[in-house]
């Protein structure tokens, strides 16, 4: 196991990167807040929406120099925990590494902290996917170290960085091209690994305290298009899911059984061009989806929302709202849902690629309703 140098000293909130893609929005234990991210040329911040009285605040924002840099959050009880993941290139474009700034906001004080910097240098590390806690101070998400894929854990308590050691294939001893972790049922992690040019997608659990992967499931034969980014599991870990892009505008969901591993696929029966997170509804073994079509609305494709069950097809289906006509293509909506612990909204993270966007916002669906009813929620955009 390799470990990862530690840059000196804590970084000046002034001089923080300012550009962020939107990623999956964090909700609170009990469900009555939810963070998100906004931001447009010249600054970049993490957000607070209360659903009990319809408060927005900002919690940190960054302005400067624009530059590659992706932010993440988790809920770790009342901590927010932030993560920014900032690429550095070389002067012929290649990336060197990313270097990781670690903020905590503690919402019972309302107190802000850096944790410092961390350095990864020698493996590569996914921003797209928000890390998850092992709740004893270690954040595990995945990357690519010199022995192959493996999960990279972030020590809260030490301020430090590892990997796990790499996990390798099954099938002929070859070696996957990533190693992806997101879906937690209790205490266990589950992680989804793939190989483009072999064609095989293996899903299992990962064990943080003895560092081991166990194989529940294999699917092979496959015609990728990409390697699976996102895993979801059912709140009590009867069913995985892995949405997963095929050649062809294909968007299958790969669902195994948490207990005998058994796999079955689910194929949307319209073309796709391009698959998303998935996320299991609190006490359900159906799944929300988010995908973009391959129907031409201006420039893009529709962007759409669907509860699935894989016996059943889909049950649910509605579409993303993208904003003013004038504005629809050159609006982004992240495609990594969540929803809230009780189950009652769906919250997607939206932004505008303007020069002067007011319009970025979170998208919060309220899945009660017999229609699709959004609700907008504004950013906190400092005054003028």
């Amino acid at each position: 196991m390799k470990r990862y140098e530690k840059l000196a000293g804590l970084a000046a909130v002034a001089a923080l990167i300012v550009y962020s893609l939107a990623c999956r929005p964090a909700w609170s234990p009990d469900g009555t807040r939810v963070v998100f991210t906004y931001g447009n040329d010249d600054l970049v911040g993490l957000a607070m929406h209360d659903l009990r009285d319809g408060s927005t605040r900002s919690l940190i924002s960054f302005s400067g120099e624009m530059r590659e840099s992706t932010i993440q959050t988790i809920f770790d009880g009342e901590r927010v925990l932030a993560l920014r993941f900032d690429s550095r290139k070389s002067d012929d474009e290649e990336e060197e590494g990313r270097e990781i700034t670690l903020f905590v906001f503690d919402s019972a004080t309302s107190s802000l902290s850096n944790l410092g910097r961390l350095w990864a240098h020698d493996i590569k590390i996914s921003p797209a996917v928000a890390p998850v806690s092992d709740g004893k101070g270690g954040l595990w998400l995945g990357g690519v170290e010199e022995g192959g894929p493996c999960l990279v854990k972030i020590d809260l308590k030490e301020n430090s960085m590892r990997g796990s050691g790499p996990f390798q294939t099954m099938v002929e001893g070859r070696r996957h091209d990533k190693i992806y972790v997101l879906g937690k049922s209790k205490e266990t992690i589950y992680f989804a690994a793939g190989s483009e040019d072999e064609g095989v997608v293996e899903i299992g659990t990962f064990c943080p305290e003895k560092e081991e992967f166990h194989l529940l499931a294999r699917e092979s034969g496959l015609d990728m298009e990409s390697s699976p980014a996102f895993v979801a599991a059912a709140s009590d870990g009867s069913r995985i899911c892995v949405p997963l892009m095929l050649k062809g505008e294909t968007l299958n969901l790969l669902f195994v059984e948490g207990k005998g591993g058994n796999l079955s696929r689910f194929t949307l029966p319209m073309k796709v061009e391009s698959g998303g997170g998935v996320v299991f509804a609190p006490g359900s073994r159906t799944v929300w989806t988010a995908f973009i079509t391959d129907e031409e609305r201006g420039e893009a494709g529709r962007p759409i929302l669907a509860e699935i069950d894989p016996e059943k097809g889909i049950l649910r289906q509605v579409e993303i709202p993208m904003g003013s006509s004038e504005a629809d293509d050159q609006m982004g909506v992240t495609l990594q849902p969540s929803i809230s612990p009780d189950g009652r909204w769906l919250a997607l993270n939206s932004s505008y690629a303007v020069e002067d966007p007011r319009e970025g916002r979170l998208l919060l669906l309220d899945l009660e309703a017999e229609k699709g009813v959004w609700r907008d929620v504004a950013p906190p955009w400092p005054r003028r």
